[in-house]
């Protein structure tokens, strides 16, 4: 009783998370000279909050940060504290080997 008690719950919030709506993303990629692509276009990192801004971004989208093979953990974290700075919540960084 109790397993399947389990495999119900489980079940719930399989479909509760299947059903869900998921917010549209944006990828920021950092390079080692400290600037930011968003697809092609290249800013200063310290501007990329403005220039989410600027480009219409809404601040419901999810923002992932992905830095190029050279790029230190703190220059993730840089960005990341200007996108929130800026107003973007959700932000998730990696750093690529």
């Amino acid at each position: 009783m109790r397993f399947l008690t389990t495999c119900s719950l489980l079940g719930i919030l399989v479909f509760s998370i299947a059903g869900a709506q998921v917010s549209p993303g944006i990828q920021i990629r950092v390079s080692n000279t400290k600037t930011c692509y968003i697809a092609d276009v290249g800013v200063p990192c310290k501007v990329i909050g403005a220039k989410l801004h600027d480009m219409k971004i809404d601040a419901t989208y999810h923002v992932i940060v992905v830095g190029d093979s050279h790029v230190d953990s703190d220059a993730i974290t840089e960005v990341t504290e200007i996108l929130h700075q800026a107003g973007y919540p959700t932000v998730a960084g990696f750093v690529n080997n």
